[in-house]
């Protein structure tokens, strides 16, 4: 009976010390899955906010060669037909050499209007303090004068269609074309 209960004490020791080793590696391992994940979401933060930081610097370098540029133009590509409002946009100004002014969005807006067959290009109110204007747009087929200052109609024929928009800054004491009183927007 003694060495039945001795050997019942040593299965239960036993099994005691290899549940608790197992309880400890899973703590040990809990934590240092916690500690990866800590690390890689803190990682991940720091990044965050080193991405918004340099995008932050690239804007106002674009904001300041804006001010120093007499035009800049929006090359936008439509893709889809009618009804679609999928494009691709990029804004430079100094079409030989120049530089690219991002976020294109920040300089140059982009809506359509209900019926789906017309996309139309406005300035942003940031391009528009800085005194530009829509002085023209093109296509493959060739090159329109703009009737309206701030904003222009651009037709969507195709499933692509190109147009590239030019913008121009607006002199002092210069005045802004204004449109016909019978013209349609």
């Amino acid at each position: 009976m003694l060495q039945h209960s001795i050997i019942e004490f040593l299965i239960a020791a036993y099994s005691a010390v290899s549940s608790l080793w197992l309880v400890k590696a899973l703590i040990i391992f809990s934590g240092i899955m916690g500690f990866f994940s800590f690390f890689f979401d803190i990682h991940g933060i720091i990044s965050w906010l080193k991405r918004k930081r340099a995008d932050k610097k690239e804007f106002h370098r674009s904001v300041e060669l804006l001010s120093a540029t007499p035009y800049f133009f929006a090359h936008i590509i439509h893709l889809g037909g009618e009804f679609s409002m999928t494009y691709s946009m990029y804004v430079m100004c100094d079409e030989e050499g120049g530089y690219y002014l991002n976020p294109a969005k920040e300089f140059v807006s982009v809506g359509f209007n209900r019926g789906g067959d017309r996309m139309i290009v406005m300035t942003t109110e940031l391009t528009s303090k800085a005194g530009f204007t829509i002085e023209s747009f093109s296509d493959r087929s060739g090159s329109y004068a703009s009737s309206y200052p701030n904003l222009c109609h651009l037709p969507i024929p195709d499933m692509k269609n190109e147009w590239t928009v030019h913008f121009r800054k607006v002199a002092r004491g210069e005045k802004t074309p204004t449109p016909p009183p019978d013209a349609i927007l």
